[in-house]
């Protein structure tokens, strides 16, 4: 039988949401555990979607600038590295993507431990971030259906159907 000292931790284990909770005081401060501490943040900027996160590997911070054509390669579902491929100079970096239970993550590593960094996006939330870039201005609507209809050439010449040129091209 544990003696007077032993904590079962049973007034956070037993939550809901357990050390993740964001309401549990005695955890990590005021605003919750591990949540916290594993959340990953995107904030747009003009060069795409910067995705700042602690690395899972060592306490390092990351930032991680996915770049707008990356984001619409993967809103339509397809690789951004088959994209960049057939389209040179679209990006300042080539990265590679992996898709994983129906979301994209980089390969990205942390510059101190090597962990893979890896923050998930799925096709619906480069799509709601591609408008956000879009409604402050930095995404230009003609150049976002630009790179649209390349990225759906693409898809089409992959399943074998005919492809149309992009108009004026």
């Amino acid at each position: 039988m544990p003696g007077p000292e032993f904590d079962a931790f049973g007034d956070v284990i037993n939550t809901a949401d357990g050390i993740f909770g964001a309401t549990e005081p005695n955890i990590a401060g005021t605003i919750g555990g591990l949540r916290a501490h594993d959340s990953v943040k995107t904030v747009a900027t003009p060069q795409g979607v910067a995705v700042e996160m602690q690395c899972r590997g060592c306490p390092n911070p990351l930032r991680i600038t996915v770049e707008w054509p990356e984001l619409v390669a993967i809103s339509y579902n397809l690789a951004p590295q088959d994209f960049f491929g057939r389209v040179p100079g679209l990006v300042q970096q080539v990265t590679l993507w992996h898709y994983s239970q129906d979301m994209w993550w980089p390969e990205c590593r942390c510059g101190r431990c090597g962990n893979i960094a890896g923050p998930m996006f799925t096709h619906e939330e480069a799509g709601k971030l591609l408008d956000e870039g879009q409604r402050k201005g930095w995404i230009l609507q003609e150049g976002r259906a630009y790179l649209s209809n390349l990225v759906y050439q693409i898809i089409q010449q992959r399943a074998g159907k005919p492809i149309a040129l992009p108009a004026g091209r």
